[in-house]
């Protein structure tokens, strides 16, 4: 994960280099100093780091991973790509797969291998992804219970009963 890093800058109006007060805002004697640094994302959300586990899943998120577990647990981000596009009609590119499923991969979720090196790709090898069950199975359920707890009795609406 990233942190990004925020400056506070105080302007000062004493020129340590010929040591004296400077001339005013407009003065050439006038510079910025950094009094400190402070890492944004940690003070604003609290500490989130990576490889802490998720508690939620995005829906993006989700449906990469039942599509991994619709392809027997393991791919790489062409089928994931492929057939989240065809079961879904969202197209979904295999670089977006290849990036959420290193998301998940940082979370705990997946785990990857490196397969053979692969004439097709100019020798190099695909980036294999694996589903870790005990991981991703009960944030798979929590998602499926919400999601069937607000469908519920709204299935009159959409003329299926």
């Amino acid at each position: 994960m990233r942190v990004t890093r925020v400056a506070l800058f105080a302007i000062l109006g004493f020129d340590r280099e010929n040591g004296r007060s400077s001339s005013g805002p407009c003065g050439s004697n006038w510079r910025m100093q950094v009094l400190f640094e402070v890492p944004l994302f940690t003070t604003l959300f609290g500490n989130t780091g990576a490889r802490m586990g998720k508690t939620k899943l995005g829906e993006l998120e989700e449906q990469i991973l039942l599509t991994l577990l619709r392809l027997n647990g393991e791919s790489y981000a062409v089928p994931v790509a492929n057939e989240l596009s065809r079961l879904t009609g969202r197209e979904t590119s295999p670089a977006t797969a290849y990036m959420v499923m290193k998301r998940l991969e940082e979370h705990g979720l997946l785990v990857s291998s490196v397969g053979t090196p692969d004439p097709e790709r100019r020798g190099r090898p695909r980036r294999f992804y694996r589903v870790v069950e005990g991981a991703a199975m009960p944030l798979l359920s929590q998602s499926r219970d919400a999601m069937l707890a607000l469908w519920e009795g709204l299935e009159p609406r959409l003329g299926k009963a």
